[in-house]
């Protein structure tokens, strides 16, 4: 079959042609979209309606004593971290450790030890108090004569208030400590 129109005509109806079907495919497009985002409403509501429930939940568990206690625990752990920080500024805390495990086992059984603090002082270096019960005074000098042996602690102070009464003493000693390069500065000269 032989086309008969102009060729201005047939331009034309190709144009027409490509119009429509652009819009068409325009319009499909947007009816997709369209039918997309009604899809998604329903799930858009749902999840807006678990995290006002989850929020709510939160709020709730958050009020409960259990909670409160923890997130003292918490705070108090992360407390101790940052101190634990500050006294391992120099890598010393590896050094305190293990003096500390060798006091330990080092003490008799009539020897308790209630409270190690440590504390460094300026010039006066860095020390360690003991505070504890000894049975007796027998206990109690024993106990020093071990520490003065040990090569790690330069002095030990031992106060005379210790020494009061005769059976259930209570303690405070004062360590002056000797850190490994003092010790290697002290084996080298």
């Amino acid at each position: 079959m032989i086309n008969l129109l102009p060729l201005d005509e047939k331009r034309s109806l190709t144009k027409l042609y490509r119009l429509r079907f652009f819009s068409m495919l325009f319009v499909l497009f947007s009816v997709a979209v369209l039918a997309g985002y009604i899809l998604l409403i329903p799930s858009y509501f749902l999840t807006v309606t678990k995290e006002n429930l989850i929020a709510q939940e939160r709020e709730l568990l958050e009020s409960t004593q259990e909670y409160i206690e923890f997130d003292a625990l918490r705070d108090t752990a992360r407390i101790v971290n940052e101190r634990i920080e500050v006294m391992d500024r120099d890598g010393e805390i590896a050094v305190y450790d293990d003096l500390i495990t060798r006091l330990l086992l080092r003490k008799t059984n009539d020897v308790t030890i209630a409270n190690v603090a440590y504390a460094q002082r300026g010039t006066e270096g860095r020390t360690i108090e003991l505070r504890g019960q000894a049975r007796d005074r027998a206990a109690l000098v024993e106990f020093i004569q071990v520490l003065e042996s040990d090569e790690a602690l330069d002095v030990v102070d031992a106060p005379v208030s210790n020494y009061v009464t005769p059976d259930d003493l209570s303690y405070t000693l004062q360590l002056q400590l000797v850190l490994p390069d003092d010790m290697q500065e002290e084996d080298g000269a």
